[in-house]
């Protein structure tokens, strides 16, 4: 777009289109296209974060549940709390 302003400048001039307009919005173009780089770069970061503590979580779920099966067949129920297991049943 700021091709075919500075193109037909002078008819555009009529309009209250200044020339300072058009060298603003290319530097805000130039400056929004590093800033998206920036943003992809950093939700492939954010992604990689993700998959990473979502794998971290799966494995203290599992450890936890297996850890629960192994406490509370040989512990009385009332004492679950004192070894840290909030389950009721």
């Amino acid at each position: 777009m700021t091709k075919g302003l500075r193109k037909h400048l002078e008819t555009v001039k009529n309009y209250g289109v200044s020339e300072n307009d058009l060298s603003k919005l290319e530097a805000d173009i130039i400056e929004g296209e590093k800033l998206n780089v920036e943003v992809d770069r950093r939700r492939a970061e954010l992604s990689e974060i993700v998959s990473n503590t979502n794998h971290k979580l799966a494995e203290i779920r599992n450890l936890t549940s297996y850890l629960k099966s192994q406490v509370k067949p040989r512990v009385n129920p009332s004492q679950w709390p004192e070894y840290g297991i909030a389950d009721k049943r």
